[in-house]
């Protein structure tokens, strides 16, 4: 007198154990990954403190300049396009600015 499982009891056991073997293949699939990314980690040489610092002056500079460059362009482009009766009018004729 054997017990019989009802078929959608069954198929919810199947899936139900397929979804735990998923489960378990992303989590060993992720160990492998993160003990790569470890692994690769200890390889990279990292820059010293004093040359970050400078970097970064450097950069910051770098940035400063651009912008005082991009603001005086932007200036002349307001005054000679923008109002050429104040900016572009007298400097092509030489009657003054202004």
């Amino acid at each position: 007198m054997g017990v019989r499982v009802p078929p959608g009891l069954q198929m919810k056991a199947m899936a139900n154990k397929g979804l735990r073997s998923e489960t378990m293949r992303i989590i060993n699939v992720s160990k492998e990954f993160l003990g790569g990314v470890r692994s690769e980690m200890k390889k990279v040489t990292w820059t010293r403190k004093q040359d970050l610092i400078a970097s970064t002056g450097v950069v910051i500079v770098v940035t400063a300049g651009v912008a005082v460059v991009v603001g005086v362009v932007d200036k002349l482009f307001e005054v000679f396009l923008l109002h050429p009766a104040k900016g572009l009018i007298p400097f092509l004729t030489g009657l003054g600015g202004g």
